[in-house]
């Protein structure tokens, strides 16, 4: 009986370290937004040397398509200089007692074309759904009103797991569009 106990005991410990090794981060509003009075999440630029820019808007517009399932629904403005993008992005996280949740990132996303080069302003805007836990979501940026920092222990965990989920998703969006591989368009059908 004693044997079971002790390991019962050794097994909690075992499970409960990495939350315990967790429990010195900490998670702020600059470790989300690049420039958070403006909701910007990152702006940048990609650098295309000797591609103009024609070309440039025409690897976006074909990235478009294999990373949105429908970029018609998500595609507000699609001129010669830009391209502005209004996906939602979504994850799920743990918000305790084993119950999984849906974060929902809004991301406007705007693309401007110059020869060699594309500047990406990625703003996060309010998101009006209703996610598949019944809850209305708003912004990541709405969780920092009262409170500075979120730590991955105590009552304030699921807020830390769902702004890590939302960095997550984020980044891997940002990374995809870094990504973007430059292609010429086609100026003839001669196979």
């Amino acid at each position: 009986m004693k044997k079971h106990f002790y390991f019962l005991i050794f097994l909690f410990l075992l499970t409960s370290t990495p939350n315990y090794l967790k429990g010195q981060e900490v998670m702020t509003i600059n470790d989300i937004y690049q420039i958070p009075s403006e909701n910007i999440l990152s702006q940048f630029v990609v650098e295309f040397p000797n591609i103009n820019a024609a070309s440039i808007k025409y690897s976006v517009e074909k990235w478009s398509h294999t990373f949105f399932v429908n970029p018609k629904e998500v595609t507000l403005v699609n001129s010669p200089e830009s391209m502005i993008f209004l996906p939602i992005l979504s994850g799920h996280f743990k918000a305790g007692m084993g119950l999984i949740l849906e974060v929902k990132v809004t991301c406007k996303t705007v693309f401007e074309f110059r020869d060699g080069r594309m500047r990406v302003t990625i703003t996060e805007q309010p998101s009006l759904y209703t996610s598949s836990s019944g809850v209305t979501s708003g912004m990541l940026k709405d969780n920092f009103d009262k409170i500075q920092e979120f730590k991955p222990k105590g009552i304030f965990a699921p807020t830390y797991n769902q702004l890590i989920e939302g960095k997550t998703i984020v980044g891997n969006y940002i990374a995809q569009i870094k990504g973007i591989a430059i292609s010429e368009e086609s100026k003839s059908d001669n196979w």
